[in-house]
């Protein structure tokens, strides 16, 4: 059997390196997804990849994009008119097109680019997380 006596302060230490670990393993983490969206994004003219962007608040990480076109990029759909019988729009190659709808097909071949890098990221939280706080306990 060890016998071993933990101080106040060396309790306080560890609490506070857990909460600093966590907190940059939080932001570690929302700067790796972001990242990998940006890299799976499909890429026009740039908006959609220079849209996402990223807010860190405490042990709350967020990636997003306000972009109103980004849902049916990640997710694919049909666009209709609302206020008429028919769209109508001009082709990179300057023809214009009128139609009654427009069915686009989801980035990535169809998986969207969210969702996978939200599974790749997955797989490596856990290592992140794991350096974040050794190191952050090893520091108090």
């Amino acid at each position: 059997m060890i016998n071993a006596k933990i101080t106040r302060k060396q309790k306080h230490n560890a609490i506070k390196g857990l909460s600093e670990g966590s907190a940059e393993a939080v932001a570690k983490t929302t700067i790796a997804l972001q990242s990998q969206v940006k890299a799976l994004a499909p890429v026009d003219f740039g908006a959609l990849r220079n849209s996402i962007n990223r807010v860190v608040k405490g042990l709350k990480g967020t990636v997003f994009t306000n972009l109103v076109y980004a849902m049916i990029q990640e997710f694919g759909g049909i666009i209709k008119p609302l206020a008429s019988k028919y769209l109508r729009f001009k082709t990179k190659s300057g023809n214009w097109v009128t139609t009654s709808k427009v069915t686009i097909k989801a980035a990535n071949g169809g998986k969207g680019y969210f969702r996978p890098s939200v599974v790749v990221i997955k797989k490596k939280i856990k290592n992140i997380f794991a350096k974040e706080l050794r190191a952050s306990i090893r520091k108090n």
